[in-house]
């Protein structure tokens, strides 16, 4: 009979949920007990990475790999034969496709949003969480601004750890992180990819246990991320974004 200790059981229990973790398929509780064990165990923190990196490798080779010729011309042709279809729609059809598509779209936000939580996560929480710094400004001239507007508006009580141009998940951010004794606050600033929108003013929602703001302005997604509450991390988002807009649409004219 083998006789584990409890650090090696919660290490072996945490990498058996390891790849559902990086797909986002578990509980908000289980993911908050995942990143409680990262931050004490820099193994399983090294393992998580290791798997991200590879998933994402992965995912970026299956997008080099072209669609099959005539998908396209196939997919409208099926499209063109429902349209002729003499079946009239019943309204529990049509209130099933307004259901799909808002279902969609949920899943289209919380995706984008998922975006600026993978940064805090693993920059803010897992790394940082080692290291803690305090008060390092690494920001490049463009992005000063964005640090200066969230020093002003960041809660009494939560100092700057680090302001910094990262890289997660292969895209590049503008992270700044204020923290405290029991919380922990990311300003977050990414590049719009081509078909990422966020259209009508402010978005928010939980994810992974971390409570998330954002906002679309020009070029640039904007987030907050914090295990602040709902109605406090996404009011400070609400305060910064007239001064944060403009700081990032000078900064691109410059």
């Amino acid at each position: 009979m083998t006789l584990l200790t409890f650090d090696e059981w919660a290490c072996r229990n945490t990498r058996a949920k390891l790849d559902s973790y990086i797909d986002d398929e578990l509980l908000v509780e289980t993911n908050l007990e995942m990143v409680r064990h990262f931050q004490n165990c820099g193994g399983c923190a090294r393992e998580a990475a290791k798997r991200r990196e590879l998933r994402d490798r992965l995912r970026a080779a299956a997008r080099g790999v072209p669609a099959p010729t005539g998908l396209d011309e196939r997919v409208r042709a099926h499209l063109r034969r429902e349209g002729r279809s003499k079946t009239p729609w019943s309204l529990m059809a049509i209130a099933a496709i307004v259901v799909l598509c808002l279902g969609s779209w949920f899943a289209y936000e919380r995706r984008v949003l998922r975006a600026g939580v993978g940064d805090h996560l693993h920059c803010a929480v897992i790394r940082q969480g080692f290291l803690k710094p305090v008060g390092q400004d690494k920001l490049s001239t463009q992005y000063k601004p964005v640090l200066a507007i969230a020093r002003q508006h960041a809660p009494d009580g939560m100092y700057l750890t680090v302001a910094h141009e990262c890289t997660s998940d292969g895209r590049k951010f503008v992270h700044v992180t204020f923290r405290d004794q029991q919380r922990l606050l990311s300003v977050i600033v990414t590049r719009r990819g081509e078909w990422e929108k966020l259209p009508g003013g402010l978005h928010t929602g939980k994810v992974k246990g971390f409570q998330a703001a954002a906002f679309e302005t020009g070029a640039y997604l904007v987030y907050t991320v914090s295990d602040l509450s709902k109605q406090e991390n996404l009011r400070i988002l609400a305060v910064m974004a007239p001064a944060i807009q403009d700081a990032l649409n000078e900064g691109d004219r410059v």
